[in-house]
């Protein structure tokens, strides 16, 4: 979805003012440029974040509100939210799941896209994955063959299901079970 953001006329227009035409060639942001300049200044991501977030709850939202007033609506609807609790957006969803893998996995999968020192520079800025598998409602570490991951979502879903409606605002869910695996 921020990808797609990073295309619209008016996040164009707003990314080339506050930043110059070196992050927006033809009409387009260069977002290794973007990213190069506002994951070394915490001023920077602070001002991206609140100029894309909005249009990002916005956009799920509509999405998930699409889905379940279609005449086939899914029995279940998923969104992947990188900065789920830094940003609240938690409170939006039925149920968290967090897929996680020890930080060295995460590294090797992540420096083929980023360098070392970027890597490091974004996780900090993020909650520890502990932190957020103590908030989850389903925690899955993924250290494991494939076939474990695909188990556990399908027994996460079919708890998701059975459980018929969804629970209640973050502010007033009741305490139940952590799911882990």
């Amino acid at each position: 979805m921020v990808h797609q953001l990073l295309s619209r006329p008016e996040v164009v227009e707003s990314i080339r003012q506050r930043f110059g035409d070196e992050v927006v060639t033809d009409g387009e942001v260069d977002r290794l440029a973007l990213a190069r300049l506002v994951f070394s200044d915490d001023e920077r991501l602070a001002w991206l974040e609140g100029l894309l977030h909005p249009y990002v709850v916005a956009g799920i939202d509509a999405w998930a509100d699409e889905q379940a007033a279609s005449t086939q609506a899914p029995s279940l609807i998923v969104a992947e939210v990188p900065l789920l609790y830094e940003t609240g957006f938690d409170s939006h969803f039925d149920y968290v799941m967090v897929i996680t893998a020890p930080e060295e996995t995460r590294r090797k999968r992540l420096t083929s896209k980023l360098t070392e020192s970027e890597f490091g520079r974004r996780s900090r800025r993020q909650m520890s994955e502990e932190e957020k598998a103590l908030r989850a409602d389903f925690t899955f570490s993924n250290s494991g063959p494939r076939s474990r991951l695909k188990e556990f979502v399908r027994e996460s879903y079919a708890f998701i299901i059975s459980a018929g409606r969804p629970k209640a605002p973050s502010s007033a869910r009741p305490q139940r079970g952590h799911r882990q695996a």
